[in-house]
């Protein structure tokens, strides 16, 4: 079975296109399939049947769906440490995983609308134990019928790795459209809970972490999604790129004598350590963490961290 994970924290996902679009994908893929939704504004108890009959709305009961809250984490939530949300995208990602009862996981992005064949590219993947790195377009504005973008206009960064099926790089596994066997992300315990706080690169370190250990990566782009950027709102006031920011990052200083957004320092020290497949900063293994979180729908609470390793300040403080 295929598990396919969407994560968000967004006001505005677009649930709508996205049930739309899977809708189609599901009448070229028929495979068992299901799709859990990791959605950290379930938290908000103002907004969380609404939330919820938001989905369920969308859905129409036309797949097998489960909408969840994050994991525990001390980044944001009821168990956060911190005085406000923060961006904790591990966290979500790792919920997904631990929840999947598939033997293959695609993780995609809110306000997305796939390609009808995008389903049937990752199930192909799967019957081959292949990890997949999916081509995106991304539009600054659509138009959408019946889930498929009929018009837009187009945002000036693109897809770039080229027109062919080809070896995809761990770099390359980008989290808005990606696939591997559960098997894999379990042996190199998933998505680095260490780049929770800030978002960016750990996507890119999960997809270097899962090509050392042995995973077989190929880039596919037919296998495409479309990014709608018109309410990609950012996520606890932090945006990579698509939006500008409405809070700065935090910095570090990079081998390159230049200052980057501080989780590119574990990319760096990812590189430094050309040996090392596990995670820095999970203190669970994922593999346990499934068969409890199966068997009994519970996750831990406790977490140990106190201080952001970005700047040593204090989560209380943050």
């Amino acid at each position: 079975m295929i598990t396919a994970i969407l994560c968000t924290g967004r006001e505005e996902p677009q649930f709508g296109w996205m049930a739309d679009s899977l809708s189609r994908c599901l009448t070229y893929y028929q495979g068992p399939f299901e799709l859990i939704v990791v959605d950290m504004l379930l938290w908000r108890d103002s907004i969380k049947l609404e939330r919820r009959s938001s989905l369920a709305d969308a859905v129409k009961g036309r797949f097998s769906y489960r909408h969840v809250t994050p994991k525990p984490t001390p980044w944001q939530g009821p168990y956060r440490k911190t005085s406000r949300d923060y961006y904790a995208l591990c966290n979500a990602r790792n919920t997904g995983i631990a929840l999947a009862r598939g033997s293959h996981v695609v993780l995609f992005d809110d306000c997305t609308v796939l390609d009808e064949q995008w389903l049937k590219w990752h199930g192909d993947a799967a019957n081959k134990g292949l990890g997949v790195a999916g081509s995106f377009k991304s539009y600054l504005t659509a138009t959408i019928v019946d889930g498929c973008v009929v018009s837009g206009e187009l945002h000036p960064s693109q897809e770039h790795r080229g027109p062919i099926i080809s070896k995809a790089y761990g770099g390359w596994m980008w989290g808005l459209n990606t696939s591997f066997p559960l098997e894999w992300a379990l042996k190199v315990n998933g998505y680095d809970e260490k780049y929770d706080g800030q978002g960016g690169s750990e996507d890119c370190c999960l997809g270097v972490r899962l090509e050392r250990a042995g995973c077989t990566l190929v880039y596919i782009p037919e296998c495409i999604i479309n990014q709608i950027l018109e309410t990609h709102s950012p996520v606890c006031d932090f945006e990579t790129w698509g939006k500008p920011q409405e809070r700065k990052q935090k910095e570090r200083l990079l081998l390159d004598g230049k200052m980057h957004f501080a989780n590119e320092l574990l990319i760096q020290e990812l590189g430094l350590n050309p040996a090392r497949t596990q995670p820095l900063g999970n203190e669970f293994s994922l593999r346990g963490l499934r068969d409890h979180a199966l068997r009994t729908g519970d996750f831990p609470t406790h977490n140990s961290l106190e201080v952001d390793w970005r700047d040593d300040e204090r989560l209380e403080n943050m």
